[in-house]
């Protein structure tokens, strides 16, 4: 059972992660055919999938915390078999293909792990409530992995950086503006040490 002092940010963690999953949504709507199309990356699909099954895991688990009488061991348990499930058949089905990352597969796997472990004990000790105050740690976890996961998933493809930066730095984002300074200077440099040592004045612009 949920002690008085966690009810609190288990309510505001449920209606954050309400509002997070409906932001996912019109994410994944605007790139829908690079994140879900058919000729999409399988590591874009990972992301989003990735993202989905963290908020969707700290959403149903904060709501079972704020169930008034209900013993959260049981659906921590069962949430956190779920995730894992989810994170197996992310990396290792034809969903995912290849490209998915490693270290996404990883530290999903070992948040879910945890919550497992978490989760059963609770079932053991259904009074403990230090065990209670771990599962919001895993919440948090969740949290940040839903948000690194939806950031990455926004960035743009390898095709789409490369024009932008043809396109220069007034129709570019801000990594295509540095990316933009850095290949100028680059070719800059070069320029004025050749014109330096032929002896050639240099000129504005």
């Amino acid at each position: 059972m949920t002690s008085s002092t966690l009810v609190g940010f288990f309510t505001a963690s449920a209606a954050v992660a309400g509002s997070l999953v409906g932001l996912l949504f019109v994410a994944i709507s605007l790139r829908y055919e690079q994140i879900l199309g058919a000729t999409a990356r399988g590591a874009n699909r990972a992301l989003a999938g990735a993202a989905f099954t963290a908020l969707t895991n700290a959403l149903l688990l904060s709501l079972w915390a704020i169930l008034p009488r209900t013993d959260l061991g049981y659906p921590a348990t069962a949430l956190a078999v779920g995730a894992i499930w989810s994170t197996l058949r992310t990396h290792y089905g034809g969903f995912a293909r290849r490209d998915t990352s490693t270290r996404l597969f990883i530290g999903s796997l070992l948040l879910y792990i945890c919550e497992l472990v978490v989760g059963f004990l609770l079932v053991l000790q259904p009074t403990n409530s230090d065990l209670v105050y771990d599962l919001a740690y895993v919440v948090f976890g969740a949290f940040g992995a839903a948000l690194t996961r939806s950031w990455q998933l926004l960035q743009p493809e390898p095709s789409e950086a490369s024009g932008a930066l043809a396109r220069g730095p007034q129709e570019a984002g801000l990594g295509a503006h540095l990316a933009w300074a850095v290949s100028a200077a680059g070719r800059a440099v070069p320029r004025a040490l050749a014109r330096r040592r032929r002896g050639t004045p240099h000129r504005p612009g």
